[in-house]
């Protein structure tokens, strides 16, 4: 009775491990994943600022060439 308990517990407890090992392999993957994301966000933040202000240079240009008293074409 007491070795039958035992081997049930032992199996139990590998069991547990196992999980624990997979969640944690899981965990590692996931935090790899998410730091890629944290620096693809960050890389998608600079070029969104580029893409700001390379906006706002246009815009300007465009709001002199088309001012009143400009000439086209000039």
């Amino acid at each position: 009775m007491n070795d039958t308990i035992q081997s049930k517990l032992a199996i139990n407890i590998a069991s547990k491990a196992l999980t624990i090992a997979t969640l944690e392999a899981q965990n590692e993957e996931l935090q790899a994943q998410l730091g890629q994301a944290l620096a693809q966000s960050e890389t998608d933040k600079q070029r969104i600022g580029e893409l700001e202000a390379e906006n706002n240079q246009l815009t300007a240009a465009l709001d002199q060439a088309t001012a009143p008293g400009t000439v086209k074409g000039e």
